[in-house]
C-alpha cells in the first residue's frame, strides 16, 4: 500500500538532523502560536503547550551542542573557486567555533550540567549565545 506524499515527504524530512530540527521547530512554533491565541491563563491545555514547547527547545539545543567539530571541519575544508565567498565561509565558519562553545556552555550551565559558572557568567553567556533567559512576571 503506498504511503500518502506527505508521510512520505515527512520520512524522508526527518531522516536527517536538519531535517528533524525542521520539523520539530515547527511544532514549537506552532504551539506558541496555539498558546498565543488560544491558550487560557492557567489552563492543563496551556502548561502541557508549554512545557512540550519547553523540552522541544532543549531537544534542539541537545543537537546543536556537537555542531563545533562540523565547524571546525568546515573551517579547513573549503573548496570554493571564488575567492570572495572562501573568506566569507572562513569568516562565518570562524564565528560559529566562537559562538557554539557560548550556546553550548549556556545551554548546559541553565540546566545545572556545568555547575561551575556563577549567575553573571551564565548571563554574560547567554546574552551572547542564543539561549534566552525568560524573565519571570511578578
Amino acid at each position: 500500500m503506498d504511503r500518502p506524499n506527505f508521510i512520505q515527504k515527512t520520512i524522508q524530512l526527518s531522516s536527517d538532523k536538519g531535517g528533524f530540527d525542521k520539523i520539530i521547530r515547527t511544532f514549537a512554533y506552532v504551539s506558541k502560536l496555539f498558546l498565543h491565541f488560544y491558550g487560557g491563563q492557567g489552563t492543563t491545555l496551556r502548561t502541557s503547550l508549554e512545557n512540550m514547547s519547553s523540552t522541544i527547545s532543549d531537544i534542539r539545543y541537545a543537537l546543536r551542542l556537537p555542531g563545533i567539530f562540523s565547524t571546525v571541519d568546515s573551517l579547513m575544508t573549503h573548496e570554493e573557486e571564488d575567492p570572495l565567498i572562501k573568506k566569507l565561509r572562513y569568516f562565518q565558519d570562524f564565528v560559529m567555533v566562537i559562538y557554539y562553545p557560548l550556546d553550548s556552555g549556556s545551554f548546559l550551565s541553565n540546566k545545572g550540567i556545568i555547575p561551575f559558572f556563577n549567575q553573571q557568567q551564565r548571563d554574560t553567556m547567554t546574552k551572547y549565545g542564543t539561549r534566552c533567559k525568560k524573565e519571570k512576571k511578578n
